[in-house]
């Protein structure tokens, strides 16, 4: 089965020369059709940067030093721009969950407790 999703060794650098920071390093996963997947980790972690990367969205002063992005199989980053942002493969979603605000969850109660 095809993935969805690819990415490898990916790695995102902010800033130039001497004031260059690693906002990510060696990110890798993979999606198969119909699968769902969420990511957590503290805040300053790179799960925006990720999806910003994914999504060809990242900021002006950040770009992808080393790695790929794969969508049904084509390489996301050698695409240009205007491909990037017509390709059917974009249509994916996203959801952010506060866990701690959400309603009804248990980590929710759990995290009131402590």
């Amino acid at each position: 089965m095809t993935e969805v999703l690819s990415i490898r060794d990916l790695r995102v650098i902010i800033g130039r020369g001497a004031r260059a920071a690693h906002v990510l390093r060696g990110v890798s996963l993979a999606l198969q059709p119909g699968e769902v997947r969420g990511l957590v980790g503290e805040s300053g972690a790179g799960k925006s940067m990720l999806g910003r990367a994914v999504l060809g969205l990242l900021p002006a002063d950040a770009r992808v030093v080393t790695g790929a992005i794969q969508f049904a199989g084509r390489d996301f980053l050698a695409m240009p721009e205007r491909e990037r942002r017509d390709a059917p493969e974009r249509r994916c979603k996203s959801r952010v969950v506060d866990l701690v605000l959400a309603p009804g969850c248990r980590h929710r109660r759990a995290w009131r407790r402590q």
